[in-house]
Formats: C-alpha cells, sequence, structure tokens
C-alpha cells in the first residue's frame, strides 16, 4: 500500500490507482501533472511544481485527459468526454 494524502487530509492508495500523464505536452500546461483514478473512481491531480495533491470533478477530469490526447478508450468504464 503506498498511501497518498491529499489537500483535504483524506488519502488514496497510488499503488492500485490508474495514472495518467500528458500524452501531448504542452510545456504552459503540463509541468509536472499526473491524474490519478483511484480503486474508488474519484479522480486526484498531482502538481509536480506545487507538490499539491488535489481531488477533482469527474467533468475536470474528463477535461484533462481530452486536452491531453486521451479517450474515453483509456479508462476502464466509459465517461462522456465534453
Amino acid at each position: 500500500m503506498e498511501k497518498q494524502r491529499i489537500a483535504d487530509g483524506r488519502w488514496f492508495d497510488r499503488s492500485t490507482a490508474q495514472m495518467f500523464e500528458a500524452k501531448e505536452v504542452d510545456v504552459a500546461v503540463d509541468v509536472g501533472q499526473r491524474l490519478y483514478r483511484t480503486k474508488g473512481g474519484n479522480w486526484v491531480l498531482y502538481d509536480e511544481t506545487e507538490d499539491a495533491w488535489a481531488e477533482i470533478s469527474h467533468s475536470e477530469a474528463a477535461r484533462w485527459l481530452a486536452v491531453r490526447g486521451y479517450t474515453s478508450e483509456h479508462f476502464d468504464d466509459v465517461m462522456e468526454i465534453k
């Protein structure tokens, strides 16, 4: 188990989370960002430049993934990306 605390004090297990990194790098946007989908289906964004972990909404995660070249086929269950 690899516990990672997020901004609100809760934590998730990074060893069981699905990680996404930028496929199409826009240096102004993607410097050190990674998105995690937890085993429970929540989304956590890590910003390496600020060493900050924060839970984000499903719609924010879908936008993050779409901008970086991912489609619904890249995650376990289908999510509509708008």
